[in-house]
This record gives structure tokens, C-alpha cells and sequence, in this order.
């Protein structure tokens, strides 16, 4: 990763960043990419998953002590109408 790509991602993440850590970056960058390499250098073809992944789906249950969606939402802060009023978040 060469100094123009790390101004590059400095500008979209709209950060400022002084030449030394610029010089800082590139080396970090270096090592952590040549680290992804050798990581993907390794032969798994022949290896046993350690885990599986899949999807758990289960009937959305509602929290201890609330026997409906209306109470639930009678018991919130904030509502409006029949939902939950929380902050933005973005």
C-alpha cells in the first residue's frame, strides 16, 4: 500500500493525517497485508471445519412479564402510535 492509497482512504474517511503518520500507516498497512498473504497461503482443502455456520430461526417471543405487543409498547418512554420511539442512529 503506497502513501496516494492511504491519502486516498484518509480523504473518504474524512481524516487528517500529518505526513509522519502517513510514513506510520504504510508500514502498518505493509505488515498487515503481507500478514493476510501468508494467511492465505495455507492449504485448507483437506482440513475439517472446526465450525459450521447456519441459520437459527425460532418465534420471536416476548420479554418476561409483557403478555402483548401493546404492552410493551405502553411500557416505552417514547412511542408513537404502535411503535417504540428511539433515537436515530446512523
Amino acid at each position: 500500500m503506497n502513501i496516494d492509497d492511504i491519502k486516498k482512504l484518509a480523504d473518504l474517511s474524512r481524516l487528517s493525517v500529518s505526513e509522519e503518520e502517513l510514513n506510520s500507516y504504510q508500514e502498518g498497512f505493509t505488515q498487515i497485508l503481507a500478514y493476510l498473504d501468508s494467511i492465505k497461503k495455507v492449504d485448507v482443502q483437506n482440513e475439517e471445519a472446526f465450525f459450521v455456520t447456519h441459520n437459527v430461526v425460532r418465534e420471536d417471543e416476548l420479554p418476561g412479564g409483557f403478555s402483548s405487543g401493546e404492552v410493551l409498547v405502553a411500557a416505552a418512554p417514547q412511542r408513537e402510535q404502535d411503535f417504540i420511539k428511539v433515537k436515530k442512529i446512523i
